[in-house]
Order: C-alpha cells, then structure tokens, then sequence
C-alpha cells in the first residue's frame, strides 16, 4: 500500500543513457502485438504462422529482460513507481451514490441479459443481427465500464464472493444507511 511518505518519486541513480536506453527497449516490447493480429488472419500456413508468432514472442521476452537490465534495479523501481502512479488516477472512487450504483447495475446486468437473449432465443434474433460480434464486443465493454460506474465498494463485493468465511452485512434501514453515510453521494 502506498503511503504519504513513500509518494516522492526520485530519478533513477543509474546513467541517463542506460535509463533511455531501457525505456527504448521497453518500448520495442509493444510492437510484437501490433504485428502478431495481422499475420494471424492472413492466409499464411499454420507452420508459417505459428514460426512468425512464436519468434516474435521470443524476441519480445528477450526485450524485456534486456530492458530491465539495462534499467536495473533502480531504474525498474522508477519505472515502477511512476506506472503505478498513472494506474491508481485510473482507479474507480470508493463509495458511490445511490443513482451511479443503480445505473451500474443496469449495465452490469446488460450484458448477461444480451447473453441469455442469445442462448435461449438465437433462431428468433438471428435475423435482427447479422454480425453479432459487435454486439458480444460491445456488452464486453459496457460490463468493463460498470465497474468502474459501480466503484471499488463494489468489487470488495464481488472480491467477498470468493472468500467463504465472508458475511454480507445488511442495514436495518437501508435508505436512511445510505444517507447518513454519504449525504453528497449522488453528486457523484
């Protein structure tokens, strides 16, 4: 967990040429991906194919371990540091209000009904959709992006799924619990 105290980020005490170095080198680690879809879906051989793919991911591991030791240990701290700081501004509020938290739930419950929909009237929607993966890709993203409408409250939720000995702890009242834990809430 990061504290006040561990906040301060400071350049690496490495060289500046091995510190861009190895931002260079991480950053050849990427490209592999953006090469890999094409030659999957073209009309090469599957031995060509698999020849191309797996070398590409051999040189990408081999990247990444150059990388991260030309940056060495500080470097790779620094590297760290600063990443993880960019990921948690990303990260979802805690607590949200009454509203968001319905609203995600609409979309959270969207994807699973587009599903059902699917699987058990398919002959009857079949002719309304003829490609149906922008909808599978679509109801992917709505679920992604509820979420983090639902805030991080709701995946200690989902997290307490998984754990048996966790309990769900009810309100008596739930609306005057709501309240007076959040007054504000809805601004959000």
């Amino acid at each position: 967990m990061v504290t006040a105290q561990q906040t301060a980020i400071r350049p690496p005490d490495i060289a500046l040429w091995r510190f861009r170095l190895g931002m260079v080198l991480f950053a050849l680690v990427l490209p592999p991906y953006a090469v890999i879809a094409p030659i999957v879906l073209s009309h090469l051989s599957l031995s060509a194919i698999a020849m191309v793919t797996s070398g590409l991911v051999i040189v990408q591991q081999f990247l990444l371990v150059a990388a991260t030791a030309v940056l060495g240990k500080p470097g790779f701290l620094y590297l760290k540091s600063k990443l993880s700081r960019r990921v948690m501004q990303l990260a979802p509020a805690y607590s949200v209000g009454a509203v968001r938290h319905r609203i995600g739930l609409v979309m959270f419950c969207i994807p699973f009904v587009l599903d059902w929909i699917q699987t058990y009237a398919g002959n009857l929607t079949s002719a309304l959709v003829t490609n149906r993966v922008w909808i599978d890709v679509g109801g992917d993203l709505l679920l992604l992006a509820s979420l983090f409408v639902l805030g991080g409250n709701f995946w200690d939720k989902v997290r307490a799924l998984f754990i048996r000995e966790a309990t769900a702890h009810f309100p008596s009242d739930p609306v005057a619990a709501s309240q007076s834990a959040n007054p504000s809430s809805d601004a959000h």
